[in-house]
Formats: C-alpha cells, structure tokens, sequence
C-alpha cells in the first residue's frame, strides 16, 4: 500500500479522493475525482510487476495513439503516465454497469438488443481498426454502458515486454480471457491483427444470444484449437434470423485465414447486408464435399484379407483426394472406427463428414467380391451402392469404378481428359500384395514394424522397380526411422530422398515424397527454401496433403520460430485427419516450443482425457511440468510414459535430466553411463546426451554432444535454440554458428 500511497501523493494536485473500484490480473481500477474539470473519472493502475515488462517510452507513444481514438462507442483516455513503480491511464468513470452485469441479471438478451451491441461495439472496432489499433480483449466485462450507449473499454497495449507472466504476450500484453481469446492469441502470437477482435466479438454475440460461451474455464484454450465451432440451435431461438449461425461459424474459425477480413465484412454477413466477400483460405471452402472411407469388413480369419481390405480402402482415399471437389479424411482418423458399433451419424460428426463410403471384401481364390456403399450421415439414407465380382487382377479396375461412381453421386468435377482415378499402380500383383502389407505396418509406426515394411518394400520394387507408389512408402519409412530416433539420420535421410526421388520421375503426382524430400532439406541440407518448395508441392496434391501440412509445421516452420503459420498448418492437416492423436498431440507440443508452457500443459492433459494411454503425451507432459519447475511431479508423470513405452530412450534420457534438476546427481549419472553404453551398438541422439550434460553443469560435454549432433544430423537438433536447457550455453561460438548457418529460432 506504501507504493500506491506515494502515487496518490504524486497525483493528489490532479486526481484526489482515489476508491478502489475493480481489479484484474494486470491492474486496479480506482474511482477518482478530476480536480481540474470537476468530474468523476477512473484510474487504472498497472501492478508493479508490469512495470518491468514495459518498456515506458513505447507505451506512453502506443498510449497517444490510443488518446486519439475519438468514437462514440468507444470509451475516451483522459491521461496517462508513470509514476514511481506505477504506469496508469485515466478514463471517464461510467456508472452504467457492463455487460456482463446484464448477462448476470438476464443470463440472455433477444435478438433486437444483441444485433444493437454488436453493431454499436463493431462500429467501434471497425474505427480502431483503420488507425491501426487492435483490442485484443473483447469480452463482456469491457463493454460498458454510458447513458446506455455501449462503450468499449480498455484497448489492449502493444508494448515491447519481457513477459513477466505467461498471460503477457511476448512482445505486448492482453487481459486474455481463455474464453475470447482467438487461437492465435492463446498461441502466443504478438502479432495478431484485426480478425483476432472479429473471433472474440463474435464469441461475445454467441453468448449473449445463448446465455454461454461455446468453450468454458482452463480448458477452452485448447478446445478452440482443437475442435469446430459449434453451430448455433436455431430452433432453439427462433427470433434469431437463420443466418446468423452461419456468420458465427464463419467468425469463429480456428485459423484466421478462414475468418472475415474485418469487422466492417463480418458485420455485413451478420446482419444480412451482403454476401460473404472472398478470404484467403488455406482449407476447403464450405461448399467442398466431405467423405471418410472406413475399412472394409472382409468377414475372414485370414490378417491377410484384412491387410488387402484396408489396401483398397486407402487406395479409394488416395484416389478420391486428388479431385478437387472433395476433402477426403486420412487413413488415421476412418480407421479408427474399424468394427465400430458407433451410428453412422456420430462416426459423421466425429470426422466432420457429409458422407461415408463402407463396404465389405471376400476373398475365395483368384475371385473378389466387393460391395461398397456410399452413406449421406445426415439421412441416413444410401446415396449409391454397387457390387463388383471380377478377378484379382480387376483389383485397380474395381478401385477406378467406385472412385468415379462416388464422384458422378457427388457431383464433383472428374479428372480432365476423362483420366482414370486409380491407374494400375504395378502390373506385378504379388509386389503389391506385399505393398499393401508395408503400408499396413507403416501405419502402426512401430520400430519393429517399420523395419519389416523396409524389407516387404524392397522385396515389391525388386519384383518391379517401377512401382512408384512403393519407392514412395519406402521414402516415408526411411523419414520415420529418421524422425523417431530409431536409426541415424544420416544413414537414413539419404536413403529417403534417393527413394524419394526415383518415385518422382516415375509419378510426379505423389505427394508424399515432396513431404520427405522437405524434411531432407531441412535436417539434411539446411535448406529452408527448397523445404519449403516441398510443402507447397506436396500441399498441392489430395494426396498425403495430410503428412505434408504435418510435417511442414513440425519440421520446418517450428524450428524457425513461425509459430502462427506452423498453427495453421496443424489445423490444416487437422481438417484431413481430425481423429489423430499424433496430431492433437504435436498441437501440444507446438504450443511448448512457442514458449506457452501453461497452455501446453493444459493442451497435454486435455489430450490425456481422450487417449489416456498415449505414451509420448505423458513425457511431453512431464516436459511440460518440468519447464514450469514442479521435478518431482513431472517424474511421476515420466514413470507412467515408461510403462507404456518400455525401452524409449528419450523417457530414459528425461529421467536423468529431471534426476539431475532434483539433485540426484548419483542416479542422473548413472542414465549418462546407459546412454553411452546404448550409443556403442544403436543410434542416441547426440541431443539427449547434451541435455543430460547440460543438466549436471557439465557445459563443456554439452557443446561437445551438440557439435556432434550437427554432425550426425540428428533431428532434435532443430530445436537447439529453443531447449530451456541450453540457454546458458547460446553464446558458445560454436552453437551460435550452428543456430546462425542452421537458421534456427532462439529462445527470446
């Protein structure tokens, strides 16, 4: 109180008789009285501790600009300054309450009054807007009421800052509340721009319609991230003009692509006073037809039916995703409802679907019976079904005839030219039989699993060198035993982009070996550029877009700290394979490396509700925790990572990171002698060691394990300047050169 005394003093020739009248997580408010105009007026006082996370000059110039937003829906600033320990800012003081008292009071308000707030708080954004001026915290409680005007209140600062609390954006700070903040926002994105205000004001309109916000409490950062936004129940109020549900969803699109360009075209779209302009989208415009394929039933003992079935299933998915018209789901999200007894229409919402094609295979000698059946999940109701029984040898010809019959049923535009969907991927049908095996056991992602696909793949191209599709799951395999750890990448990223390419001069409508030829480029050449080239290659093909946007986040865009655009991308690959758990978990793990730790813990056990035995979850959460300081619960978590990985070297080399952090030098120790006696007869990241060094003060061997790192090419590597571990250890000339010539981000 002796610090606030002293800025009372200071202030007393101006503002006197100060009353506490609110606080929030950042600052107090005060009622005051204005000395000089006679007037009542409110203070808002910044706590101490953001007084060393502003740096004053850029403030007090940001302050200005917010002083010359003169509009009659915006609340005006009177003054500003620093005083002592004290940055504060003067307003009128309004007695008209918020709005979320009348929330409090009505819980919700009709149409009518929504569209008269919404219009009044968009006019007063749209205005902020054109001076250059984000508010960043659009909630019910900064919407007041001057003589029963609505007034928006406390524009968020962009101000340089050195976050003193993990609410403080890196470089500007924003009262976010977890349940208006835009995806971006909670991301840790400094730069977000005016469609960040378009998400939160459509989140106030959607609660004040429904009485609740669609997300709610510590979880809905990550909800946001993860899910759709909920549809609007019409029927539920029926003075609600129908479109409005429509304008919602628009508003609330996970990536801000995929939103309005601005309030002025949002309001349009919301009160019906336009068509919806065009955006720049990055995903599939809602008239896009969507459809999952689930794995076909074959009512066989046999595994080798079942592998055969889901061969084809994955080859329709292949085939369908390179029309144009059609989102397809991936592989990972459809198979995972392999003898489901779900309804149709949960399987629909859960993928985001229109329509499921399902069938069932049999197999009797040389003869294939097939019957597939396409499903619309709103109806219920067949939309097409056929049976084929041919030859083996018509496999290709039968995967053509449903891909096109699938597409005349849709609508959607076929090949030009008349060009079949699926072509005879190798004339050689027993290579394709041990094809479709190898990428049965590509999709476990198991080591043992990957090594048998290498050898199932190499036996297919030796019977026909030209089967591209072949090179091509050989490349991703050697790219997975490369990122995993499992094998050094140095052997095995060259083995990749030799595959990788030989697939391309011989198909140069793949998708998947541009994806692996990026990540080549950028573990094994360093080359950012061509990296990128890959993406937008493989991202431009139906097929495998998936891994492509996966990867691209992951491996290219994170190491170089684009935070935002590797988000993107993760919903990207989201909206193809929206029940992965791989790709849940890396938006987790993608909020760890952008320094938002609280919020990848949050997102990490979220994860854990759904996928309770999800063993990498568990050690990134123990990472998590770690980062946040709380060892011993964060090696509680790491005992349950390996339970259910036994043997991971990674949970091995934590356990001795985070023994060392507690103090027990003896057992950190003893996990460095494991890891060295492992790296004579396997591969060990190099990284691992130098955590574990760096972890026991020992800064010399760190250096020294990740120059040899560099070296081998290792893939964690990429991370090198963003591991809280090696922060102490940037100014090596060494490691600055690896960041430098490697163009990585640094940890700011």
């Amino acid at each position: 109180m002796t610090g606030m005394a002293s800025l009372w003093d200071r202030l007393a020739d101006r503002y006197r008789d100060p009353t506490p009248a609110g606080h929030g997580g950042m600052a107090e408010v005060f009622r005051a009285h204005d000395v000089r105009h006679d007037r009542p007026i409110a203070i808002k006082v910044l706590r101490p501790y953001m007084r060393d996370a502003v740096d004053q000059t850029r403030f007090l110039r940001e302050i200005g600009v917010l002083a010359r937003l003169q509009h009659p829906n915006i609340l005006p600033l009177y003054d500003s300054g620093g005083e002592g320990d004290h940055i504060y800012f003067v307003m009128p003081f309004v007695s008209g309450g918020s709005l979320r008292a009348v929330l409090e009071a009505r819980r919700r308000l009709p149409w009518d009054e929504v569209a008269e707030i919404v219009r009044a708080v968009g006019g007063a954004l749209r205005f902020a807007h054109e001076q250059g001026v984000v508010h960043r915290d659009v909630k019910p409680e900064n919407i007041l009421f001057s003589a029963g005007v609505p007034v928006l209140a406390d524009f968020g600062i962009a101000v340089d800052s050195r976050p003193a609390d993990p609410r403080i954006t890196s470089e500007g700070f924003s009262l976010g509340t977890p349940e208006y903040m835009s995806p971006e926002q909670a991301f840790g994105e400094a730069h977000v721009d005016a469609r960040t205000d378009v998400y939160a004001l459509a989140i106030v309109c959607y609660e004040l319609i429904t009485g609740e916000v669609p997300w709610h409490g510590r979880q809905a950062l990550m909800r946001k991230m993860l899910e759709d936004a909920p549809r609007l129940p019409v029927h539920e109020f029926p003075d609600v003009p129908a479109h409005v549900p429509d304008a919602l969803l628009h508003a609330l699109a996970r990536n801000a692509d995929e939103r309005p360009a601005s309030i002025g075209e949002w309001l349009r779209e919301l009160f019906g006073e336009g068509t919806r302009g065009s955006v720049a989208v990055a995903s599939p415009t809602p008239s896009v037809q969507t459809i999952a394929v689930l794995p076909l039933s074959t009512f066989s003992a046999d595994p080798q039916d079942g592998m055969f079935g889901d061969g084809i299933a994955e080859e329709l998915i292949h085939a369908l995703a390179r029309l144009p018209g059609l989102r397809v789901v991936a592989r990972t999200s459809s198979f995972r409802f392999r003898g489901s007894d779900h309804d149709i229409r949960q399987i629909g919402e859960v993928l985001r679907v229109r329509y499921l094609l399902e069938g069932s295979l049999r197999r009797a000698g040389n003869r294939l019976r097939l019957t597939a059946r396409l499903i619309d999940v709103s109806s219920g109701f067949e939309r097409w079904s056929e049976r084929f029984d041919r030859e083996f040898t018509d496999v290709f010809v039968i995967q053509d005839e449903i891909a096109g019959a699938i597409a005349t049923s849709l609508s959607v535009t076929l090949a030009p030219g008349g060009e079949t969907l699926v072509r005879a991927a190798t004339a050689d049908l027993t290579a394709y039989e041990w094809y479709i095996e190898a990428r049965h056991l590509l999709a476990m992602r198991t080591s043992v699993a990957l090594r048998r696909a290498v050898d199932l793949l190499q036996r297919a191209l030796a019977q026909d060198p030209s089967f591209a599709k072949a090179l091509a799951a050989l490349a991703e395999v050697h790219a997975l035993l490369a990122i995993y750890g499992e094998e050094a990448p140095a052997a095995q990223l060259p083995l990749a982009r030799e595959a990788a390419e030989r697939a391309l001069a011989i198909d140069a409508q793949l998708a998947v070996p541009h994806a692996v030829l990026s990540l080549v480029a950028g573990v094994l050449d360093g080359n950012w550029d061509r990296a990128e080239s890959h993406c937008r290659e493989a991202l431009a093909r139906g097929d495998g877009a998936g891994t492509a946007a996966h990867w691209y986040a992951m491996y290219v865009l994170l190491p170089q700290g684009r935070f935002a655009e590797a988000h993107t991308q993760l919903q990207r690959a989201r909206q193809l394979d929206p029940a992965s758990a791989a790709l849940a978990m890396s938006v987790a793990v993608a909020l760890g490396a952008a320094r938002s730790t609280a919020l990848a813990e949050i997102a990490l056990r979220e994860f854990l509700v759904r996928e309770p035995d999800y063993g990498m979850a568990h050690y990134f959460l123990a990472r998590a925790i770690a980062a946040a300081g709380r060892t011993d619960e964060a090696i509680a978590q790491l005992v349950r990572a390996g339970e259910l990985l036994p043997g991971s070297l990674e949970v091995l080399a934590l356990r001795g990171v985070l023994d060392a952090m507690a103090g027990r030098e003896g057992a950190a120790r003893d996990v460095l002698r494991q890891l060295q006696q492992q790296s004579a007869t396997r591969y060990v990241s190099p990284v691992m060691l130098a955590e574990l060094h760096a972890a026991l003060g020992e800064q010399a061997a760190a250096i020294a394990s990740l120059v040899q790192a560099d070296a081998m090419h290792s893939v964690d590597l990429l991370w090198l300047g963003q591991r809280p571990l090696f922060q102490s250890l940037m100014d090596d000339p060494a490691l600055g050169g690896i960041v430098a010539r490697r163009r990585l981000a640094r940890r700011r």
